[in-house]
């Protein structure tokens, strides 16, 4: 059976336990929750396995940096896939790993089809058909294989073809990894539903071993989602476990008119999208603030002396806004709606209101590019 290990773990063992984990070739949070005690020792002892990563000195790996796509690379990453034989369908694709890829043609293409009717390679021909059999012995011997190669056994990171199986030959995935050998509750990443008297033990332990812990870090905890869904509230979690004054409230003064105003120009002098949806996405302070003392957002702009994003935008023509995004486009810039909604706000709300949303734009660029060829 997987998890066999003490019953529960010191702070210091608890870390310890990680180190060692670490060191393994697979994923340090699957490893973790083979072994329940332990994974309730990180939650009472640190709350989260992020921070006790942090405390035994382990650093993620650096994340890859992530591709910039613009029409152009859709067409050359297509070709160059083509002269390496990779299947040009939704499917393959994703099956290969290319998910950025597929993004970036819903992005700016529309469709696969669409995509390799620009790139000029032919339509894929159908793949052969090939059948494999399946028993009770090969699915069993499937799992046990996915398990010594430290992968994770979760209904949604296997195989479709191989949970499919043991559905047919073993009646459902649960039944074929006890019949394994493997215990079927260590390997979910859904654990059971906590109960309230559970919930309430947790949350008791977090006061306890954090009573330093501030709002922001307790809803970094995993416990939260779940105390939310059982008691309405994770203060009302909170009452019913009978935790008083905890965590800490750091209450920030709300800043009046006039430090309102300096922070709006020195968000623009910074060079930060000035529309409401991004100062309220990154600075809800100052949204809050600014429509206290000025109504709305932008009475606030306007009193600080920064133009509103709408009335920029609305002095683009049609055709203006068309010769603005092929600018971007032929400089290699991103033309998502994501990316200009927050790198150029006056231009992503010129482009809704003049053609009525950002995908109309869109196509009316790839018009002008194509009359232009």
């Amino acid at each position: 059976m997987i998890g066999q290990g003490p019953a529960s773990y010191s702070q210091q063992a608890a870390l310890d336990a990680v180190r060692a984990l670490a060191q393994q070739d697979a994923k340090l949070h699957v490893l973790i929750r083979r072994d329940p005690a332990l994974h309730r020792s990180i939650l009472q002892h640190f709350g989260g396995l992020a921070d006790a990563k942090r405390i035994a000195g382990l650093r993620d790996a650096p994340r890859p940096r992530r591709k910039t796509w613009s029409m152009a690379r859709i067409v050359r990453e297509l070709q160059r896939l083509q002269s390496a034989r990779v299947r040009l369908t939704v499917r393959a694709l994703m099956d290969a790993g290319h998910h950025d890829l597929l993004g970036a043609i819903s992005r700016f293409v529309g469709s696969i089809e669409e995509a390799r009717r620009l790139a000029r390679v032919p339509e894929p021909a159908p793949p052969p058909k090939t059948f494999s059999r399946w028993d009770v012995e090969r699915v069993v011997d499937e799992i046990q294989q996915l398990h010594r190669r430290g992968s994770s056994l979760a209904y949604t990171k296997v195989p479709q073809d191989l949970t499919t199986a043991a559905a047919r030959c073993c009646g459902s995935w649960k039944e074929a990894v006890e019949a394994a050998g493997l215990d079927y509750e260590s390997i979910r990443l859904i654990r059971p539903a906590w109960t309230k008297a559970e919930l309430r033990v947790e949350l008791q332990l977090l006061a306890k071993s954090h009573p330093r812990w501030t709002w922001r870090q307790l809803r970094r905890a995993s416990i939260v989602a779940s105390a939310e869904r059982a008691f309405g509230s994770i203060e009302a979690g909170l009452r019913s476990a009978g935790v008083r004054d905890w965590p800490r409230r750091l209450v920030q003064p709300r800043p009046d008119k006039r430090e309102v105003i300096r922070m709006i120009r020195a968000r623009h002098l910074a060079g930060a999208p000035m529309n409401a949806d991004a100062v309220a996405g990154s600075d809800n302070r100052l949204n809050g603030a600014a429509r206290l003392h000025f109504g709305t957002w932008d009475a606030a702009l306007e009193a600080a002396g920064v133009p509103s994003a709408r009335k920029i935008g609305s002095r683009r023509s049609r055709e203006q806004v068309v010769a603005e995004l092929l600018e971007r486009f032929d400089r290699g810039g991103d033309l998502a709606s994501t990316a200009v909604a927050k790198e150029n706000p006056s231009l992503y709300h010129a482009a809704t209101r003049r053609f009525g949303s950002y995908a109309t734009a869109l196509r009316a660029v790839q018009r002008a590019r194509r009359l232009r060829r």
